[in-house]
């Protein structure tokens, strides 16, 4: 990423409302990573494809090659597939493919991405409106319900706090790192940089 991003282990980003302080980025373990493969009943390992797009994001082609790269060297024998982000967003809306590459912004607090993407899929209530992987786990459902009814906003943090690291710990999906926003003037011109990723011409200011 050449200094463009921040390996994360969680989908808040360091500073941000419930950032989970002591949930790091896991560590490579190929070996580990064989033995789970092992244990879980694929010790030849399996074949997959890995879809991702190629104009979204930083290096988004790049980065399913590397993952699929990693991937192979415990056995997981991936065939990477990267399009255009109008023909992923299809393709995600069909459910149609096993393991794919998204982004998610996480500007405010977690729970936009705690109840959109790691709740059980209750439309009733508009939780996991983007779980596309099928995780549920009923007491991160509980806590996500338990933090959007709480007005106190320590409480509500703690309690996001603890949805977050216990459907991490879960892997409920893989955290790959925060991406950093890069803005480019000319000579004499300042911009102030925006969590949100707007890019607004009143933010831009004679140096």
């Amino acid at each position: 990423m050449q200094g463009a991003g921040v390996p994360s282990g969680q989908m808040m980003p360091a500073g941000a409302n419930g950032y989970v302080a002591d949930l790091p980025a896991p560590a490579l373990d190929i070996e580990r990573a064989k033995a789970l493969l092992a244990a879980a009943g694929y010790p030849q390992g399996f074949g997959i494809t890995l879809l991702g797009p190629n104009n979204r994001y930083v290096n988004d082609a790049q980065i399913i090659q590397a993952v699929g790269q990693m991937w192979q060297r415990i056995g997981v024998r991936t065939r990477v597939e990267a399009v255009p982000f109008s023909v992923l967003a299809q393709r995600q809306a069909r459910n149609d493919m096993s393991a794919m590459l998204i982004g998610w912004a996480t500007a405010g607090e977690p729970s936009t991405a705690l109840r959109g993407n790691l709740t059980t899929r209750i439309p009733d209530k508009g939780f996991g409106t983007v779980n596309f992987s099928g995780y549920s786990n009923p007491k991160v459902d509980d806590l996500v319900e338990e933090g959007l009814r709480t007005a106190d906003d320590e409480k509500r943090e703690d309690t996001f706090k603890r949805a977050m690291r216990m459907a991490m710990e879960d892997v409920a999906l893989i955290t790959l790192h925060m991406q950093k926003n890069i803005w480019a003037l000319r000579s004499g011109l300042s911009y102030e940089a925006r969590a949100d990723e707007y890019t607004l011409a009143m933010g831009v200011k004679r140096a």
